[in-house]
């Protein structure tokens, strides 16, 4: 009989001591940060005409990009992710924005951004800015 009380007991404080128990989870917010930007051109050839093997004339477009790494170093998803350019050259600047999809914590993404311009010389700089939700 002493011991059914005593394991009773033992029951009601194993119950009583578990029912006020919490878990304590700490979650940092979402926060995109650009990691890397690279400058690159390319030139997509429209027309070349050669003569005796030799290139003697040729037509081609000439486009300067930006490839902007932005990657969440938070610990929730980053909503609404939009990053503005502002290119910056010898008349001003000149500002875009493009929507991006969520950036899950810890993912990184990379997006390419046409400049506009032929060549990387022919603006002065560059800035990138990242806002999310």
């Amino acid at each position: 009989m002493k011991t059914r009380l005593i394991i009773f007991v033992a029951i009601l404080f194993m119950m009583s001591s578990l029912s006020s128990c919490y878990l304590e989870v700490e979650v940092d917010e979402p926060f995109v940060d650009v990691a890397g930007v690279r400058e690159y051109e390319t030139k997509d050839v429209i027309y070349q005409e050669f003569q005796n093997g030799q290139l003697v004339y040729e037509e081609a477009v000439y486009n300067a990009w930006l490839d902007i790494d932005l990657w969440n170093n938070g610990g929730l998803r980053a909503r609404n992710v939009q990053v503005e350019v502002v290119i910056i050259d010898e008349f001003g600047e000149q500002s875009s924005f493009i929507n991006t999809h969520d950036v899950r914590p810890g993912e990184t993404i990379t997006i390419s951004y046409d400049t506009g311009f032929d060549f990387t010389n022919d603006y002065i700089d560059y800035e990138v800015y990242v806002y999310w939700d």
